[in-house]
Formats: structure tokens, C-alpha cells, sequence
């Protein structure tokens, strides 16, 4: 994926109910990022048929840190 590198990563969300057995289809995920004293959408979307999200590219802690 061209979009990763040390400081970015992806996040895909898995939405269900029962044990997570049964997916939920067209849930919003909401994704915000805490910038000081304010909050800032990163990604607004709905999961699919099988209750996941698309992918959401999202800012890391370097990869030297870990």
C-alpha cells in the first residue's frame, strides 16, 4: 500500500453483535483525532455486508519506537 510509511497505518473497524458472529451492514464509523482542546474528523464512513469499514489511513507512533 503506497500510503504507509513510518508514521502512518491503516485502521479497517469489524462491527457485529452475538459474540461479533453477526455483522452489522451500513454502521457509521466515526474516526477523530484530539488536537489540543478541539477534535478533528479524520473519516466519516459505513461498513459493508460484512460490517467492516474501509480502510482509513491513519497517523502512527514511528516504527522506531516500537
Amino acid at each position: 500500500m503506497d500510503f504507509l510509511s513510518d508514521d502512518r497505518g491503516v485502521l479497517i473497524v469489524n462491527v457485529g453483535y452475538g459474540e461479533r458472529v453477526y455483522p452489522i451492514e451500513n454502521a457509521l464509523v466515526s474516526v477523530l483525532q484530539k488536537n489540543e482542546n478541539t477534535l478533528e474528523i479524520i473519516s466519516v464512513s459505513e461498513t459493508d455486508q460484512s460490517g467492516k469499514s474501509e480502510p482509513i489511513v491513519i497517523e502512527t507512533p514511528n516504527v522506531e519506537l516500537s
